[in-house]
């Protein structure tokens, strides 16, 4: 099994580097990688960034959020938290079949822990509390397997990052931490460096995988025009309903299709059919209803917007 060593911590580069190596790479080996990401939140390609996330806590605390490939949970992620990726080439046997892959996982971490690790369904767990969460897809005849391990996250923030209870996730109250079961101390960046060895059986120089300028070049372009853009964050969500009271003299209505608002109805006695033609066709984010609405006056902006938006 062959590695890329990348010590690039920004998600929309490791997300881009995922899907180049899932879709372009022109390599015949099995490749694992493992890395950190910055502090964010990347949503599962059929989640809803509007809704399943706590919008107004991700803004002030300054955490994009950043769409994925894969269905499936949303993640909050930041140093504290171990990514992995595994590109399994020319089989269409391990797909769902998460055993084969964390089963090595496990054995890595019961090396160097206290206590046993136990797998079930997609999950690793250390007394009933999962320390690993995995998500699988498939493009063509190959496999791509991502994996977390909560080392030692900021777990106040994996918390309050999600506010639906419907968005399948990860929460403070299922999680244990690695590092409290290590038999030995380790940094966060000892423990990477040893699972990654132990996952390529010590042999980095026989196992390692150098890109290219031109590779790198093509992946730093697909995290700034896909996975760094509004429309694939936001605007690739699928139809969704708004319902919010503001000021307790307004029930507005919106239909948002694909981040833009496509319906609109605002009950209240006062006139409202300017400010419902100018949220027509807007899109759903702060700065275009700001621009929007500039020459609205019969409703404060910031707290009308705040009020729609979260």
């Amino acid at each position: 099994m062959l590695t890329i060593i990348n010590n690039n911590s920004d998600p929309t580069y490791n997300l881009a580097l995922e899907e180049y190596i899932l879709k372009h790479l022109n390599i015949v080996e099995d490749i694992v990688l493992v890395w950190q990401n910055n502090e964010s939140v990347i949503i599962g390609k059929d989640q809803n960034p509007f809704i399943d996330v706590n919008g107004l806590f991700v803004r002030d605390n300054n955490i994009p959020i950043i769409r994925r490939n894969s269905l499936g949970k949303s993640f909050y992620y930041d140093h504290g938290i171990i990514s992995y990726t595994f590109v399994v080439r020319n089989t269409r046997n391990t797909i769902q079949n998460y055993q084969s892959i964390l089963d090595p996982i496990i054995a890595i971490l019961n090396k160097v822990s206290v206590f046993q690790y136990t797998f079930f369904e997609n999950e690793i767990y250390l007394n009933g509390e999962r320390v690993s969460s995995n998500i699988q897809s498939f493009h063509q005849n190959t496999l791509i397997h991502h994996g977390t391990l909560y080392f030692n996250p900021n777990l106040e923030k994996l918390s309050k990052s999600f506010v639906n209870p419907n968005c399948p996730t990860v929460s403070t109250t299922d999680v244990n931490i690695i590092k409290n079961n290590l038999k030995n101390k380790m940094t966060i960046k000892q423990f990477m460096k040893y699972f990654l060895m132990e996952m390529i059986d010590g042999t980095l120089s026989h196992n390692l995988y150098n890109l290219d300028e031109i590779d790198k070049n093509k992946v730093t372009k697909l995290a700034k025009s896909k996975y760094s853009s509004w429309d694939w964050n936001y605007g690739e969500t699928s139809e969704f309903l708004v319902i919010k009271e503001f000021d307790n003299r307004m029930l507005v209505n919106l239909i948002v299709k694909n981040g833009v608002i496509d319906k609109v109805s605002v009950d209240s006695y006062e006139k409202v059919i300017d400010l419902e033609k100018k949220l027509l066709g807007a899109k759903f984010n702060k700065t275009d209803l700001r621009e929007a609405l500039e020459s609205c006056h019969s409703v404060n902006l910031d707290d009308f917007i705040d009020t729609i938006l979260y």
